[in-house]
């Protein structure tokens, strides 16, 4: 349960609260874990949230878990987890909630009009986000 925990820092850099999952956060992301684990890659997922729900945690704490999920065999079922948005204004709030799960954090600003141009991304680094 502990790697649910996530810190929120102020701006100097202090610790103001910790986040744990609500329980539909929680239970969404360990149904669609258990689901990749069961089924293997390649499914499609729809996990609805209202809005103020926690949307921007349940990505991070999704895109966290599948860049670290291993089969029976302990081989990883993903290289690499790429998360994309398709509103900025969701950006900065997607790197705050990732950057205290996963030390290695790749922001690319430019817009990705295709999956291609995100290719080269995920051969270098494990876990990125836009």
């Amino acid at each position: 349960m502990g790697r649910y925990l996530v810190s929120q820092k102020d701006n100097k850099k202090q610790i103001k609260n910790i986040i744990f999952p609500r329980f539909h956060q929680l239970d969404a992301t360990r149904k669609l874990l258990a689901s990749v684990f069961q089924n293997g890659a390649g499914g499609k997922y729809l996990i609805q949230h209202s809005p103020g729900s926690g949307k921007t945690n349940s990505i991070a704490w999704s895109a966290h878990f599948l860049a670290d999920l291993h089969d029976a065999q302990n081989k990883k079922f993903f290289d690499s987890v790429l998360v994309v948005s398709d509103r900025n204004v969701i950006d900065q709030q997607l790197q705050e909630a990732m950057q205290p799960l996963w030390n290695l954090l790749l922001t690319q600003r430019s817009s990705w009009s295709t999956f291609e141009k995100a290719r080269p991304l995920a051969s270098r680094f494990p876990f990125a986000a836009k």
